[in-house]
């Protein structure tokens, strides 16, 4: 089984009044507090395939491809988290063999605004969680649905055929978190929520 880290840093913080991914705490900004996170998870597990990051900024676009991470310019992210969440499936996807569409890899979703966020955990959280020893549907841990987890690729390249290019149903006009078409009915998840 192999990942994919999905780093989602193009929100706007709206709430937080300016772009927070770019405030510095400690000298350094939010966002890459979690860059350096995946990077080291990267470094040190041979599960970990790749690590994308989702922006809309050039200063954290130019930063991270300096660290090696491919970037992913999401220039939606006006219409919420969920154009992010699938930028970063569809960039993660269309590098996969013709026919095998995230057959063989889950992927799990950062926030760009979590500094406190703990390699351990993460890495912990990466070493229980068995997306491929389940059904396709909810996550399941412990014989529980629930989140966070990661999202088995399969699941979502079928959903991108489902619910086409916007990712909007009849029934959800308006984007949402929606895990997108595996009849869950519950979120993608993240790793850091």
């Amino acid at each position: 089984m192999e990942y994919g880290l999905i780093l989602l840093a193009a929100g706007f913080g709206r709430r937080f009044g300016g772009n927070k991914l770019l405030y510095r705490l400690e000298g350094k900004p939010l966002y890459l507090y979690g860059a350096e996170l995946l990077a080291r998870l990267k470094k040190q597990r041979k599960d970990v395939r790749e690590i994308l990051a989702v922006t809309r900024y050039r200063e954290i676009e130019e930063t991270l491809e300096t660290m090696g991470m491919k970037t992913v310019w999401n220039p939606r992210s006006y219409l919420g988290i969920a154009s992010s969440l699938r930028a970063g499936l569809e960039a993660a996807l269309a590098e996969e063999a013709p026919g095998t569409a995230g057959e063989k890899k889950a992927f799990c979703f950062f926030m760009g605004d979590q500094p406190y966020l703990q390699f351990e955990t993460v890495n912990r959280f990466l070493d229980r969680y068995p997306p491929f020893r389940q059904r396709d549907g909810p996550p399941l841990l412990s014989g529980k649905t629930g989140e966070p987890g990661p999202v088995r690729g399969k699941i979502c390249a079928g959903a991108f055929k489902a619910y086409g290019r916007s990712g909007r149903t009849p029934d959800h006009p308006q984007p949402s978190g929606r895990s997108l078409g595996d009849g869950s009915g519950g979120r993608l998840g993240t790793a850091g929520s």
